[in-house]
């Protein structure tokens, strides 16, 4: 039980008490980490029961979280080949929701196959830090390329250059 003394010193200094412990998970971050690996690898039936549940009991906040977590994913690998533009290689279009990934050497219908799930390509590129023969475009300049082999926006160039 504890004593009223001790109870009002612990509310008087929480704050400081909240601040002590992350500065010590911050200093031993990887003591942590390891300790995690460790007991995860010695009780993964448990771990990923535990997981499971929270999942199912946590429906609405983990989609939230996946959501925030693929959109981060996607605009780190469209700023990467888009040298941080963000926008479409032929057309300049700027919005994200437009943009995707297009592969320079058509070969997305051979990729697509090994993938479950559009997002998919963005966690493989990141996974394997950025491989070239990608660029941004936009879908429609993207569909155009897959469907006519050329882009409107593309004719119009080597029009007004003639």
């Amino acid at each position: 039980m504890e004593t009223e003394c001790a109870k009002k010193w612990r509310l008087t200094h929480k704050g400081e008490r909240q601040r002590y412990k992350q500065r010590w998970y911050q200093e031993h971050r990887e003591q942590q980490l390891a300790h995690q690996r460790k007991w995860y690898h010695t009780h993964k039936q448990q771990a990923r029961e535990h997981n499971k549940k929270y999942r199912l009991e946590h429906k609405e906040h983990v989609k939230e979280y996946r959501k925030m977590i693929n959109a981060k994913v996607k605009r780190e690998v469209l700023g990467h080949y888009s040298s941080d533009r963000m926008s479409c290689a032929c057309c300049g279009e700027g919005h994200i929701e437009f943009l995707s990934i297009d592969h320079i050497n058509n070969d997305g219908a051979q990729q697509r196959k090994a993938f479950v799930g559009a997002r998919s390509i963005y966690w493989w590129l990141k996974a394997r830090e950025f491989p070239n023969g990608y660029r941004v475009l936009c879908y429609n300049c993207n569909l155009s390329l897959g469907h006519h082999g050329y882009c409107p926006h593309q004719i119009k160039e080597e029009k007004s250059n003639e």
